[in-house]
């Protein structure tokens, strides 16, 4: 569901929540979307509000570096992090509780060991995973959230979001049939990964990928499938905004021989349809972040009413979208991009290799203060 669909759906579950409101996002910003977002949660009846945010939010807002000297005078900026901080303190002052996971460390050494996690959890009935963080840009991009009501489902995920609270998080994997989750801990991603990588590369008809910064290691497993005759279709936004790795993945995706298509604006949207059999969906963006130190929530349904679904309301009407990429990637900008791409990776590295086992920091009240003018 895009925003629309996503936002009426949730702000209707909010209001009926009776008991308890879960909230984890990567990115939970003070403006509309976001204020919206804790007014539905102030306005509801349920006792219990909790809210896990990524320390990003203390840094990037609206794509932007909040610290960057470019930035000093952007009044417009400016205010949406007082508005940030601000309405978390609103809900504070309410009964609710907000903290922050993984602590950026002395120098932001640790500031590429994010939780990427979209997952809300209500009255242990509901529950939503995917794509959308609550910002407008966010809410502008085309999405998707899943809402889940399988009993066994919602309780395992609200698991990880209490094991999350409790500065706990571990890596978990759950069966239910028709569906398995796999909970990404961001420090045994490789292990977690397996599966689902071999599933991908498994395809024996037809892989279609939906995500904006699909990058290695996955390119490269993937690049398989075209040499033994399966088409490999790359679902990827025109509007990219990260331009390193649009410039990367393009070239990338050229020579590997994948059928790439080019959405219309900016879809932040991350799915995989193996063979019409298996679909996955969740947090992941198919990147070397997500592989190596990302936190993140990915499932596979095999069922095939989920899967028919997906097909009729998500890729046939993105493919209609979209518009082959016919031209040439640059060379250069790929070999550069891969370059840069590379060296945040072997930072990420480092950085796990040193990260203590902390992912939580409760001092909503450090929240920063953009540097004034000079």
């Amino acid at each position: 569901m895009d925003a629309d669909a996503f936002w009426q759906r949730l702000q209707s579950d909010l209001q009926a929540a009776n008991h308890e409101i879960m909230l984890q996002m990567m990115t939970f910003e003070g403006d509309q979307t976001g204020q919206n977002v804790i007014e539905a949660m102030r306005a509801s009846a349920a006792p219990c509000k909790q809210i896990l945010v990524d320390n990003y939010t203390r840094f990037i807002q609206s794509d932007k570096f909040i610290y960057h000297p470019k930035y000093w005078s952007d009044q417009d900026l400016k205010t949406e992090v007082r508005q940030t901080h601000a309405m978390f303190e609103a809900l504070i002052q309410d009964g609710g509780q907000v903290r922050f996971t993984n602590p950026v460390g002395p120098f932001l050494i640790h500031f590429v060991g994010r939780s990427h996690k979209k997952l809300i959890v209500i009255d242990n009935r509901i529950a939503y995973v995917g794509g959308f963080n609550f910002s407008d840009h966010n809410f502008a991009w085309h999405d998707l959230m899943f809402r889940l009501e399988d009993p066994a489902m919602v309780e395992f995920l609200r698991a990880d979001f209490v094991a999350t609270w409790q500065d706990q998080s571990q890596p978990r994997h759950a069966d239910f049939g028709d569906c398995e989750f796999f909970l990404l801990d961001g420090r045994s991603n490789e292990t977690t990964f397996a599966k689902t990588m071999d599933l991908l590369c498994s395809a024996q008809k037809s892989l279609h990928i939906i995500s904006p910064y699909l990058t290695f290691p996955f390119c490269g497993a993937l690049a398989e499938l075209p040499q033994r005759g399966v088409p490999v279709t790359l679902l990827t936004p025109e509007g990219n905004n990260k331009g390193t790795v649009r410039d990367y993945l393009l070239w990338e995706a050229q020579r590997s021989g994948f059928d790439v298509r080019l959405y219309d604006g900016m879809s932040h949207m991350k799915a995989a349809l193996v063979d019409d059999r298996y679909l996955v969906v969740g947090s992941s963006n198919f990147d070397f972040l997500s592989y190596r130190i990302e936190e993140e929530v990915l499932a596979i349904f095999s069922n095939p009413a989920v899967i028919e679904t997906f097909r009729q309301q998500v890729l046939e009407p993105d493919l209609a979208r979209c518009h082959p990429f016919d031209g040439q990637a640059s060379a250069l900008r790929g070999w550069l991009s891969y370059g840069i791409l590379r060296a945040v990776e072997t930072l990420a590295l480092f950085s796990r290799r040193i990260k203590s086992t902390q992912v939580i920091d409760t001092a909503v009240r450090g929240y920063p203060v953009m540097p004034k003018e000079s």
